[in-house]
């Protein structure tokens, strides 16, 4: 469905570019017509006039991996149990609230069947929100991350949170189905998680030959498969595979890391989910056993995030936030600063990390950074983000967000 919006003439004057290929401009205007970056210098001042002067323009900021799932519990029980419509009513809240922070893109990986919906109505111009990329449904299989174990399996199969499959043809049937469904791109868990009650992150989940499967459907229709990766093995298994978009990532080694810069890979991290559940889950009702793993795996994230760095991974940020009091929309830059407080980025690269690189994790070539014929997706800022990172997170300083090229 194509992306609704008012695409008026607009000049954006007197500003200070970040153009997300990690360039720096004083004193530029911007024309934006059609929805199209017309030409970036000093056009001829057309349409509505924006006047920037002592202002930061840089593109809208993209998290590649979130989930728009409407709950406010911390409990994954409650994610299968309560209310679809409220959990959708909900989801429409946090969808405005990711707009408002600056974020003109997002990715949701599943556990959310009404991200489909939702991106519907977004790009119908029926509620304001983010260009959405929705996965509808988590690829499982019987056990893994996304089965939910507390759960008689029956019941679990029955939820709308994921499908369970195992072997490669009904790995190849369930990609069928997701696509006739109209998922945006595929997500499967190759590992065990965090807050999944009887696995672990070091277990590989699904072989290669079922992950290949599924990557062989998406890629017929030109669609991406993201895998859930945090043990070794599972990652190794999805890179064979075909994947491209690697998430979270607890146990990198340097073989690993060639394997995924040799496969073209980007890695999402999550940090921010991690530093979260680590730092507050308890006092959150996160269930004990999530706590001890977060507790188990919290420096070893680290290291692979910076060791991943340091090999020249392509790295985009993702959150893995799903909407409750510990991890709620429109606070999903803390992930460009943690990047820079925990692991070492620029100010720059994590801002690229945010904008180029994100639109690679969605295929995207029209989108995430400013440049002559791309798509007009930027915000306004106050403060100059390359000297505090932390001024993103801060509503109060995004003066305007425009996608789409249109002023939101």
């Amino acid at each position: 469905m194509a992306e609704q919006g008012i695409h008026t003439m607009l000049t954006i004057k007197n500003c200070s570019l970040i153009d997300g290929n990690g360039n720096f401009e004083e004193d530029v205007s911007i024309l934006i017509e059609n929805n199209k970056i017309k030409e970036i210098g000093s056009p001829e001042e057309r349409g509505r006039i924006i006047d920037a002067k002592g202002k930061y323009v840089l593109p809208g900021l993209i998290d590649s991996h979130l989930h728009l799932a409407g709950t406010r519990s911390m409990n994954p029980l409650d994610w299968v149990l309560e209310n679809s419509a409220l959990k959708t009513i909900r989801a429409v809240k946090d969808v405005e609230k990711l707009i408002e922070a600056g974020f003109t893109s997002v990715r949701c990986a599943g556990i959310s069947p009404h991200s489909l919906a939702l991106r519907d109505a977004v790009n119908e111009g029926i509620i304001k929100g983010p260009r959405i990329q929705a996965a509808g449904r988590v690829m499982s299989q019987t056990g893994g991350h996304g089965d939910f174990h507390m759960l008689p399996l029956e019941w679990a199969k029955k939820a709308e949170m994921s499908c369970i499959v195992d072997g490669v043809d009904e790995c190849r049937k369930a990609a069928r189905e997701l696509l006739r469904e109209g998922v945006d791109f595929i997500k499967m868990c190759t590992t065990g998680g965090v807050l999944s009650e009887k696995d672990s992150p070091e277990q590989a989940q699904f072989t290669v030959e079922e992950i290949k499967a599924v990557v062989e459907e998406a890629e017929r229709v030109n669609k991406k498969v993201d895998t859930h990766s945090q043990g070794t093995e599972g990652i190794r298994n999805a890179v064979k595979a075909g994947v491209k978009n690697i998430v979270h990532g607890f146990y990198l080694d340097k073989k690993t890391c060639r394997m995924m810069i040799e496969n073209n890979c980007v890695y999402i991290p999550t940090l921010s989910v991690n530093y979260k559940l680590f730092t507050e889950g308890k006092d959150f009702d996160v269930p004990e056993y999530g706590l001890k793993k977060i507790k188990k795996t919290s420096e070893i994230h680290k290291e692979s995030i910076a060791l991943a760095y340091k090999m020249g991974v392509t790295i985009a940020t993702g959150t893995d936030f799903i909407g409750p009091e510990l991890l709620p929309h429109g606070d999903n830059a803390l992930e460009l600063e943690l990047l820079v407080e925990k692991i070492g980025f620029t100010e720059m690269e994590a801002i690229t990390a945010a904008t180029k690189n994100g639109a690679i994790t969605m295929g995207r070539n029209d989108l995430g950074t400013i440049e002559e014929g791309k798509t007009a997706d930027m915000i306004i800022v106050n403060k100059n983000p390359l000297e505090n990172i932390k001024i993103l997170r801060e509503k109060k300083n995004i003066e305007c967000v425009i996608k789409n090229g249109a002023i939101i």
